[in-house]
């Protein structure tokens, strides 16, 4: 494993803490990491993520610390444990690349407490040779898939104090009581608790998620929030041009595909806004701007009579909203990628087809995972045409609003199936 360590790492409880999940569609968890009176606990907040492995690694060497010898009956002793902390358990459990993989028709309940932990908080050092005192920041280093074929990451928000922090500590305090940690609750038990970071989970992908999560504790404060906030820019720089031919329409057109050049989905325009939501408010308000002027005259009116081309639909305005669903959804058009091979071709030796840009950039690194934005071929369902065609999408890492699709694809096949599936 490449280091992830940086100054301030050479104090032995500076530990890292890895958490291997297995994620269901349309899931949305949150982590926080408390220290009460100088003691660490951990909550994990799900509906069904199954933690099948949790690792706490030496700073230096990254190699796992053991656990106590009084948990030799937890499954993966001793250098590590599974944890169950939501009432389901995740349909991703009995995936081939999962180590102590589930069945999915298998009950919690039925599951022994001595192999596996199924409360939502945890107090670390309870299961380890050493005491963990997690005074500090804690931010993510690495969110990566756990296997290549495994490579559906959920997105994560980092968040700052304020943002719930005092109902989070109360529902602590609250546990705290029912475990007989302590004997009452009220201001003065929660004024010892100190929230050190807080992270949300959106699943992005319509098949869930298998990741590996690492988490480091820095002394040194750097926030994981700001990353990517290294390069803001005042003015985004577009094109206007007073032109309404072919060649203004696609140098407009270019100019806004080329905010998300360089950049991921993590990547930011200023502190409140991201490129890929800057990029879709611009193309959005471009194209129901343009749409019966400049866009039928240089784009659709042709190509919508022309029946070699397999467009989604040869109304306008339907036409207009399966482009825009796709483009918001899975970063890319398959539509204006036909449209533009037949109006606005490549006509040199690249691969490319067509010179009008049809997909969001992928070339940009994402730092936690070492992934970069990929386009693929997959079947989604478009409710503008009420039924599922094959389109292409922006894979590992695509536009955050993926989530909002994975949703409701979870709500359409819940209803249509009656799988419960949640």
């Amino acid at each position: 494993m490449s280091s992830i360590l940086q100054e301030g790492d050479i104090e032995y409880k500076n530990d890292l803490i890895s958490l291997s999940i297995a994620m269901d569609i349309g899931s949305v968890s949150e982590l926080t990491i408390f220290s009460y009176n100088g003691k660490g606990i951990i909550n994990y907040n799900t509906l069904s993520d199954y933690i099948y492995k949790v690792e706490r690694l030496k700073s230096i060497s990254e190699l796992n610390v053991n656990l106590q010898s009084g948990k030799s009956d937890m499954l993966g002793y001793p250098e590590y444990f599974s944890w169950i902390p939501g009432n389901d358990i995740s349909l991703l459990s009995d995936n081939s690349n999962i180590e102590n993989s589930i069945n999915v028709e298998t009950v919690k309940n039925s599951l022994s407490d001595q192999e596996y932990h199924k409360d939502t908080f945890i107090i670390l050092e309870d299961f380890y040779q050493q005491d963990w005192s997690p005074e500090g920041v804690w931010e993510i280093v690495k969110l990566a898939p756990e296997s290549e074929d495994q490579v559906r990451l959920p997105f994560f928000e980092s968040q700052t104090k304020g943002e719930g922090t005092e109902g989070r500590k109360m529902n602590l305090i609250n546990w705290m009581v029912s475990q007989g940690l302590i004997t009452e609750s009220g201001q003065d038990q929660i004024d010892l608790v100190n929230e050190l970071g807080s992270f949300k989970f959106y699943s992005s992908s319509v098949n869930g998620s298998i990741f590996k999560l690492i988490l480091k504790r820095n002394f040194f404060y750097s926030d994981a929030k700001y990353k990517y906030l290294t390069s803001f820019v005042d003015e985004l720089g577009l094109i206007k041009t007073n032109g309404v031919g072919p060649f203004s329409t696609i140098t407009e057109w270019n100019n806004i595909f080329d905010i998300t050049f360089n950049s991921n989905v993590y990547s930011k325009i200023s502190i409140s806004q991201s490129r890929d939501e800057v990029f879709y408010a611009e193309i959005e308000e471009y194209i129901n701007t343009n749409w019966d002027n400049k866009l039928k005259d240089n784009l659709w009116s042709q190509a919508i009579e022309d029946n070699s081309l397999d467009l989604s639909s040869r109304d306008p305005n339907t036409l207009r909203q399966v482009i825009l669903y796709c483009l918001k959804y899975f970063g890319a058009s398959q539509d204006i990628y036909l449209m533009g091979s037949k109006l606005y071709p490549d006509l040199s030796d690249s691969n490319v087809k067509t010179l009008i840009q049809w997909k969001m950039h992928t070339g940009a690194i994402d730092n936690y995972s070492g992934l970069k934005r990929k386009i693929i071929r997959e079947d989604a369902f478009i409710p503008m045409l009420n039924k599922t065609i094959n389109v292409p999408k922006i894979v590992f890492l695509p536009p955050k609003t993926s989530y909002a699709y994975s949703m409701d694809y979870n709500k359409l096949t819940n209803t249509e199936n009656n799988t419960g599936y949640n």
